[in-house]
């Protein structure tokens, strides 16, 4: 049944599309909005400016996405972080509480610039949710059609959690690993202003890296500030000197590879034991910082839609 344009609805359901496939439901959207960039004129001895609209401002969209989310959003992510940006055109549509289409944002020429990660901690219960950010060209508000959206969420979404996964990084003992810091990579967006257009081109930039901080047991620091002092203290730092580290994903069963996320290059920042207090009962720990020089992403998910 169609939904009631004319009554209020329940907010909170979002589906995303892209190049007209389904990217999947997404569990936050924020941005995406259109704003007037305003050119002021001070007119001499008069008391009051005057104002006109010069250009228009796109803003990005920021987005939460999980395991139910498609192949083809991971697709676009995966090329970002392998260097071949792609441009993407597409829709996130707002539904009621029945997932009934009541409004949508198109938008066009959107270039990613931003995909993050949450915290790994073995004492987390949460799901998996990775934060995406892109800025779109132009964007359209369109009242939506009322028709019931497709599509499930599927068993792949429950496997996605905070708490089950395995870190390696090179050949140091990684069995006392307890956290994996939330990281953040980030691709610049320049746009090109002609004056012919009101709507200027957006095209990517100089790609920013994170640093990953790793949060281990002491019981593994003597292989751990070996390593470090070799490679910081006395500069045998080179290309080949450096390590690589995998985030791998798992499911409840602790076996199966639900997803994996690759660091290329990682290199010792920093290493020190973390806080103790007197009498305080906890397990010690050391926290290490790394740096990494290439990303790669390979979900394993299900395209339901």
């Amino acid at each position: 049944m169609a939904a009631d344009k004319n009554r209020s609805y329940a907010a909170g359901r979002f589906l995303l599309e892209l190049n007209g496939k389904s990217g999947g439901y997404i569990k936050s959207c924020a941005g995406g909005n259109i704003t007037a960039e305003v050119a002021i004129h001070n007119m001499g001895p008069e008391l009051y400016q005057k104002k006109h609209i010069a250009t228009i401002k796109y803003n990005e969209f920021t987005v939460e996405m999980g395991a139910s989310n498609t192949a083809e959003a991971w697709a676009w992510i995966q090329a970002s972080l392998d260097k071949k940006s792609t441009t993407m055109d597409g829709r996130v549509i707002a539904a009621n509480y029945d997932y009934c289409s009541m409004s949508e944002r198109i938008f066009h020429g959107a270039v990613l610039t931003e995909f993050g990660m949450p915290e790994f901690d073995g004492s987390k219960k949460d799901a998996v949710y990775c934060t995406v950010k892109f800025a779109p060209e132009k964007i359209e508000y369109m009242p939506g059609d009322g028709k019931q959206l497709k599509g499930a969420i599927g068993p792949q979404a429950k496997k996605w959690l905070c708490s089950n996964w395995r870190f390696t990084l090179g050949d140091l003992p990684c069995d006392g690993v307890a956290k994996v810091g939330a990281w953040t990579w980030k691709q610049a967006c320049i746009e090109d202003q002609v004056g012919a257009f009101r709507e200027a081109t957006k095209h990517p930039a100089k790609i920013e890296l994170p640093d990953i901080e790793i949060t281990c047991s002491m019981k593994h620091i003597d292989a751990w500030q070996k390593k470090f002092d070799d490679f910081v203290v006395k500069g045998n730092c080179g290309e080949d000197q450096e390590m690589e580290a995998s985030l791998t994903m798992l499911a409840p069963d602790m076996k199966t590879e639900v997803g994996r996320v690759d660091f290329y290059n990682c290199g010792f920042i920093s290493l020190e034991p973390e806080k103790v207090e007197a009498n305080q009962e906890a397990v010690a720990r050391f926290k290490a910082k790394v740096y990494t020089e290439r990303i790669q992403f390979f979900p394993k998910v299900m395209d339901q839609m």
